[in-house]
């Protein structure tokens, strides 16, 4: 499939599946970052070994704060 095909097709999405799309895109961007992946390495190392880690419900309240915030 060319670019412009794929253009023409993200045409067509619907709003969530364009928010789908774009959080995908960010994903793949930063999958191929040695930076971001060499920080999700130190992060999970410090989770590992007794670093601060989050409830769901914390998480989600952090979340909603952030929508608030329009971040």
């Amino acid at each position: 499939m060319s670019f412009a095909e794929v253009k023409k097709r993200m045409n067509e999405l619907t709003p969530k599946e364009l928010d789908d799309l774009a959080l995908h895109i960010e994903f793949l961007r930063r999958a191929n970052d040695p930076a971001w992946r060499a920080e999700m390495a130190r992060r999970a190392e410090e989770a590992a070994n007794g670093g601060k880690l989050y409830s769901a419900a914390e998480v989600l309240a952090l979340h909603q704060r952030l929508i608030a915030e329009g971040r």
